[in-house]
């Protein structure tokens, strides 16, 4: 826990706590909501964010709620300017107008607000097994040692062929119950939500590395040796941070055609399973 200080200093910078303090949090959120998640788009045009922020206004004057005259334009860059960082706007190649893209914070502010729906079953078999595995896979994995591997390999093997054994004798398959199945899918669906959010800080960090690869070009006496090395140490020093070493190999494993196939057929499978069909909401 910080102190008193720390606290103050993070209440002031911190773009997710002034959304939340904001007078017209409710609004902004809503409106964030309904463009980027209900929609399910990473990125939208302004005229279609706009359109929404307008609809929304509409609807709250209409219901009698003290809404500001602010132009739905003006709100927009109102959000996306440093002092509030709710957005970010900028233009792609090939456009015809900005997209605006939601920030690290805003994803924070909407993961937080996820925690605080009552729950009616919280899912503590699920998550204690998940826990145990994850601890087992590093205990195991944090050892060079060959016998030790060999000897939980072969632990491993034995469990196996128990089970195929125990299968082939009594012809019977033990499934999850439903709600074991959900308890698991509400874990895969909190963590899916969480790496969304995480997407939008790495990206913020690359983007701030191609932003500093930039001020360097357009700087006086920059050489072009000295940029494509400046350049090439940036990815270096990303790909040897603990950020860049995730994103990399989370980056190997889309590259790789047949792990891909393999979980797109996983997703395909969750879908079509009958206690889980309409739970899937990424």
């Amino acid at each position: 826990m910080s102190n008193f200080s720390e606290l103050k200093l993070q209440f002031e910078d911190s773009a997710s706590l002034r959304l939340l303090r904001a007078d017209n949090g409710p609004l902004v959120l809503a409106v964030l909501f309904a463009a980027f998640k209900h929609e399910q788009s990473s990125s939208v045009p302004e005229s279609r964010l706009r359109a929404i922020l307008e609809a929304e206004l509409e609807e709250q004057r209409y219901a009698g709620e003290a809404v500001s005259e602010q132009r739905a334009k003006d709100y927009l860059i109102e959000w996306a300017d440093k002092a509030h960082g709710y957005l970010r706007r900028h233009q792609p190649d090939g456009l015809d107008e900005p997209v605006f893209e939601l920030t690290p914070e805003v994803e924070q502010v909407f993961q937080w607000l996820e925690t605080l729906k009552p729950k009616t079953h919280v899912g503590t078999e699920s998550k204690f097994k998940y826990l145990a595995a994850i601890l087992e896979e590093i205990v195991v994995n944090s050892t060079s040692e060959p016998g030790v591997r060999i000897k939980h390999l072969k632990e491993e093997q034995t469990k196996l062929q128990q089970q195929v054994e125990e299968i082939e004798r009594t012809g019977v398959v033990t499934v999850y119950n439903s709600t074991q199945l959900n308890e698991r899918f509400a874990t895969v669906l909190e963590t899916a939500q969480n790496l969304l959010g995480d997407f939008r800080e790495v990206e913020r960090h690359f983007r701030r590395v191609t932003e500093n690869i930039s001020v360097q070009q357009s700087s006086a006496g920059a050489t072009r040796g000295g940029i494509v090395g400046q350049t090439l140490d940036a990815q270096d020093q990303l790909r040897q941070s603990s950020q860049g070493q995730s994103f990399y190999a989370f980056w190997d494993f889309l590259l790789a055609p047949e792990r891909r196939r393999q979980f797109n057929e996983l997703v395909e499978q969750a879908y079509s399973l009958p206690f889980l069909a309409g739970r899937i909401d990424i």
